[in-house]
């Protein structure tokens, strides 16, 4: 059974999920994204896919981002629920309790996501290749983990 790893978006998604959750981090966007897909593109080429395979990333990739725009639409619409409670003059414990509940699903929905993405990816590579994969995605990971603290 090979191990996979998502596509260039899962990645991303990886870096997001060792980010999380903060808001401002759940989706890539801008220089970070064209980053994101630069460096995916190199580590697809490392690897030396075949068309078919590289193709088969690529859906992976779009159907996890498709997935994961969902959930986090749903957990910034959440959250914003969840402050907004919080915020009221004599919070309803119930209330924050359910919504607390909430944020926690979508937020485990998020990273089940980024898990499955992988697990797709993985699937399509040879031993090697995961390997070579799992150790530049880690590696991006810290660095994007550096830039992240200042350092």
């Amino acid at each position: 059974m090979k191990v996979t790893v998502k596509g260039k978006k899962g990645v991303v998604g990886l870096i997001v999920a060792a980010l999380l959750l903060a808001p401002s981090l759940v989706q890539a966007k801008g220089k970070d994204w064209e980053q994101y897909k630069e460096r995916k593109a190199k580590i697809m080429k490392e690897l030396k896919l075949t068309q078919d395979e590289s193709k088969k990333m690529q859906d992976i990739d779009e159907k996890y981002a498709k997935e994961r725009k969902d959930i986090i639409d749903d957990l910034k619409k959440n959250q914003a629920e969840l402050k907004k409670a919080m915020a009221a003059s004599k919070p309803d414990e119930s209330k924050i309790k359910d919504l607390v509940s909430t944020v926690r699903s979508d937020q485990d929905k998020l990273m089940d996501s980024f898990k499955s993405q992988r697990s797709d990816e993985l699937d399509i590579l040879t031993p090697m290749q995961q390997a070579k994969y799992l150790l530049a995605t880690g590696d991006w990971r810290h660095q994007m983990k550096e830039k992240q603290e200042g350092k």
